[in-house]
């Protein structure tokens, strides 16, 4: 059994620690080709990019759109 990854507000995550995250809250991470970007989808939602070195900013917003902030 695999735990799920806990949110801690004000952490600044790695980009591994926020694809769980991501991923924990049902949305799938797709290759954006071969500038190591990444997309995340989910029926019903925007989709959105997460760039290969994301800014602690970017972090911020990408853990609002999941609806952990």
């Amino acid at each position: 059994m695999t735990a799920k990854p806990n949110y801690v507000p004000g952490k600044d995550y790695s980009r591994k620690e926020l694809l769980k995250l991501i991923a924990a809250q049902g949305w799938s991470v797709e290759s954006k080709g071969k500038t190591g970007h990444l997309v995340c989808r989910k029926k019903g939602e925007n989709p959105f990019d997460i760039p290969m070195d994301p800014s602690k900013k970017t972090k911020q917003k990408i853990l609002k759109l999941i609806g952990l902030k």
